[in-house]
């Protein structure tokens, strides 16, 4: 049986179980739930219970060899573009300072039970995510067969490779991304899932040409949406071509311009390929620096060698 690494995308995990924690308690302050510390384990458990069910989908799947979890902190795209909005992070409410305690709780429950748990300064998940799948291929051939991340953000198909598909959880939309020219990594799909070819390139350009109104990136120009990418790069894409990763994003923007003779509008290229193309070279060096130092130095962590439950994996008082 194959040898899996299992990456949470833990930002989507907490916000999912949060969003539906919180309807437990429609009519109540949040602050004062998340201040009492029924509140605060009645939260960690939902969380600690979605991962599990998560894992445990997979069972006779593949092998797990490491679960690895990884989570925001402040941007740093939010310096290089000002209008930068992260959506999936925006928390409203007198209640954040709690939820973000809770998170803080849930990391440290995470990586005393054995499980690694990575963040530094000025990444986002994102691009943790790309980190840990850099180092992973660097270490092809030495124990880990495949990677798995798990998120439902479909910004991160465009790591999708031979050695790593992207699993998305959404209810009723189950998806396994997967490279477009590779076989299917995992032997037995659960039921439910679907499976969707992925050319990481077309992701690629598209975050570029299409933007992310969530994260208010903009578009080429305005009128530009799927119809008019697919007519502009359609034979591009279906002519096998391939990228190789990483690269830096100002050589992406250099061949989106130069084969789709897109000069007019370089500086957005220029920008959109920086904010949105997933690598570490897209990083500021402090940052890459502190992301591939963190992922390094965690990589041969032991990890997690009980059951993937509740009672597995939480237990006693954790406060």
């Amino acid at each position: 049986m194959k040898k899996f690494d299992v990456i949470f995308d833990g930002n989507f995990i907490y916000h999912r179980a949060f969003s539906i924690w919180a309807t437990y308690y429609k009519g109540e302050n949040l602050s004062d739930v998340l201040a009492e510390k029924e509140g605060r384990q009645r939260l960690i458990r939902k969380a600690i219970i979605d991962f599990c069910a998560i894992i445990n989908k997979f069972e006779g799947a593949f092998e797990v060899n490491r679960v690895i979890f990884v989570f925001d902190e402040r941007s740093w795209r939010y310096k290089l573009y000002p209008n930068y909005k992260y959506a999936l992070t925006k928390v409203k409410g007198d209640h954040y300072e709690g939820f973000l305690d809770v998170l803080g709780r849930l990391q440290r429950l995470l990586e005393s039970r054995g499980f690694i748990v990575t963040h530094v300064d000025g990444a986002e998940g994102d691009d943790m995510l790309a980190t840990w799948a850099y180092v992973n291929n660097c270490q092809e051939g030495e124990g880990v067969d495949h990677t798995l991340l798990i998120t439902a953000d479909s910004d991160i198909r465009q790591l999708v490779s031979e050695r790593l598909s992207v699993y998305c959880p959404i209810a009723k939309k189950e998806t396994l991304y997967k490279h477009y020219q590779a076989p299917l990594a995992i032997e037995a799909l659960p039921e439910g899932v679907s499976v969707v070819d992925v050319n990481p390139v077309e992701v690629i350009i598209g975050k570029i040409l299409l933007g992310d109104k969530s994260d208010n990136i903009p578009q080429l120009k305005k009128g530009f949406g799927p119809a008019a990418f697919t007519k502009l790069v359609g034979n591009y894409l279906n002519s096998g071509v391939s990228y190789e990763w990483p690269l830096a994003p100002i050589i992406i923007a250099g061949r989106i311009i130069q084969n789709f003779n897109l000069k007019e509008h370089e500086e957005l290229i220029k920008s959109n390929a920086t904010l949105t193309y997933l690598s570490p070279l897209s990083m500021p060096e402090e940052v890459c620096e502190r992301a591939l130092d963190e992922v390094i130095n965690k990589h041969d962590s032991y990890g997690y060698n009980g059951t993937f439950s509740l009672d597995g994996v939480y237990y006693g008082d954790n406060e």
